[in-house]
């Protein structure tokens, strides 16, 4: 995973959402986005997925390297 951040716009602001969005290393899917859940459960779902991955990263002793 190269990007995770809690996004909302005006609309989501107004009805106590928010969208996850994902940068992934993966060609076909570089973008995943779970989209209007409540913030507060976005926030805590992001941290989750983070340690998640960190985790994983640990576990099999990679990192990711951007040659771009």
């Amino acid at each position: 995973m190269q990007g995770l951040g809690v996004l909302a716009d005006l609309f989501q602001r107004l009805f106590g959402l928010a969208t996850i969005s994902m940068a992934t290393s993966d060609e076909s899917s570089p973008i995943a986005v779970i989209a209007s859940i409540p913030a507060h459960r976005a926030r805590e779902l992001r941290e989750e997925i983070r340690n998640l991955v960190e985790d994983l990263r640990d576990r099999k002793r990679v990192r990711e390297v951007d040659y771009s």
